[in-house]
């Protein structure tokens, strides 16, 4: 289960804050545990929104630690998951066209625009 929010902070900056849960999960050969994280991602568009500068931390608050554990006839398999620092990712885009200025009607509005993790 995901949660996204997405916050204007001005005409051309953005912040997302996202939370993820995993519950646990029971397949043939084991099972993995519950865990839970959460990212933060910042974006400035610059040159009249044609470049796009991200920068997106993923764990932000070091909590995507999770138990695996699998076996089968020939098969025994323990992972411990427990990262030690947050991902940091930095992007640069540039977008050769721009969209029109037309409205588009139904599920995505004008401002609308949903571009991931790695915005």
């Amino acid at each position: 289960m995901g949660w996204i929010n997405n916050f204007r902070l001005a005409k051309n900056t953005s912040l997302q804050f996202d939370g993820h849960f995993v519950g646990r999960q029971h397949i043939p050969q084991g099972k993995e545990s519950t865990y839970v994280y959460f990212d933060f991602a910042a974006r400035q568009l610059l040159m009249q929104g044609k470049l796009a500068l991200g920068l997106a931390i993923h764990d932000i608050f070091h909590t995507a630690r999770y138990h695996s554990l699998r076996r089968a006839a020939l098969l025994s398999s323990e992972t411990w998951v427990r990262p030690t620092y947050p991902n940091i990712a930095l992007s640069l885009s540039y977008h050769f066209r721009q969209p029109s200025s037309k409205t588009k009607e139904g599920a995505i509005s004008k401002e609308a625009e949903f571009v991931g993790k790695d915005f």
